[in-house]
């Protein structure tokens, strides 16, 4: 680690968008981080209306470790690529802007990259609570949030030597759940800006390249419910589930041909599904085609197929679904 005694290890990137009322704590968390390594905060904003800028220059302002970059609303893949762009690290971690981690999320990820077990490409935690509401300082968060509890357990730690099966099942985690170095993800361009959600897609393309290790550990509280959350977007997650599988699968065409039906028969089934739930009406031929052609496995596998698994989610005008109970993302 001798070539980062002068610059971070460690780069934390915060995408922003209308996150007001929840920096202060975020940000502070990760300041907060029990490890000894050096480190930087990249903030991007995108594009926020309400007081998120604001609030953002006065942590950039009081600190030579937090950077602030501006840019119009484009979307999260695209503000992450910024973020990548500037972040000086070995190590990326991500943090949702309004995600608060843990003291110690940090050291219980990296500590695995450290050791002389074998190089993992990935760490992440699925260990995650939920909070209601947030209290005058950070310190009474985790007080009234039972952290002392949680953190008093043994952090236990699970090799995957192959995740991709898991990852190709169902999605695993956000980019807040990981940590990993820069040069891995920028290895396939970074996030896909062409997928709202990005998350998916990260996974599945870091799964196919090595093992991973998860920490048994709590990793940070998030909202438990928030109406501008896109995680509360049933059809944009669904959407963008089907998509990050198109896209892997043509950035991976040597990978095995039973893979990629046996994702793009979970693509077709996952639409149909969504259209049973919510509009029998709205029924195509085209749709039940597809689905009986993905069932069968006799179906080619190209950008048009898997294409045609998003139909549901960008042409059929359903009201906004908010969801109001946990989906199974498979």
């Amino acid at each position: 680690m001798n070539e980062y005694k002068n610059q971070p290890l460690i780069s934390y990137i915060i995408t922003i968008f209308n996150k007001e009322k929840y920096l202060k704590h975020v940000i502070e968390a990760v300041l907060s981080q029990m490890h000894d390594y050096k480190f930087e905060i990249i903030l991007v904003n995108d594009g926020s209306t309400d007081k998120s800028l604001k609030i953002l220059e006065s942590f950039a302002t009081k600190d030579e470790n937090i950077f602030l970059f501006n840019q119009v609303n484009k979307g999260p893949p695209i503000a992450c690529n910024l973020g990548l762009k500037h972040a000086r690290g070995k190590f990326i971690k991500f943090v949702d802007a309004d995600d608060i981690l843990v003291p110690n999320a940090t050291s219980n990820l990296i500590n695995p990259f450290l050791s002389d077990s074998e190089m993992p490409v990935l760490t992440f935690s699925r260990n995650i609570k939920t909070y209601k509401k947030l209290d005058s300082s950070l310190e009474e968060f985790y007080k009234n949030n039972n952290l002392s509890f949680f953190q008093g357990k043994k952090n236990d730690y699970v090799f995957y030597k192959n995740f991709l099966d898991k990852s190709l099942h169902v999605s695993n985690m956000n980019l807040s759940c990981t940590l990993f170095e820069k040069k891995t993800i920028l290895s396939f361009g970074g996030c896909n800006e062409n997928i709202f959600c990005q998350d998916y897609y990260v996974e599945l393309m870091m799964s196919s390249m090595g093992p991973f290790i998860e920490s048994k550990s709590l990793i940070f509280y998030s909202p438990f419910a928030d109406e501008n959350r896109v995680t509360q977007n049933e059809s944009q997650i669904l959407h963008d589930l089907n998509y990050a599988l198109e896209e892997f699968f043509l950035a991976n065409k040597k990978l095995s041909q039973s893979y990629a039906k046996n994702s793009l028969k979970r693509a077709a089934s996952r639409q149909l599904n969504y259209i049973k739930r919510y509009s029998w009406g709205e029924l195509t031929f085209e749709v039940l085609f597809l689905y009986l052609l993905a069932s069968l496995k006799i179906i080619r596998i190209n950008k048009e197929n898997f294409s045609k698994t998003r139909l549901a989610f960008r042409n059929i005008k359903f009201p906004n679904k908010k969801i109001t109970k946990s989906i199974t993302l498979e």
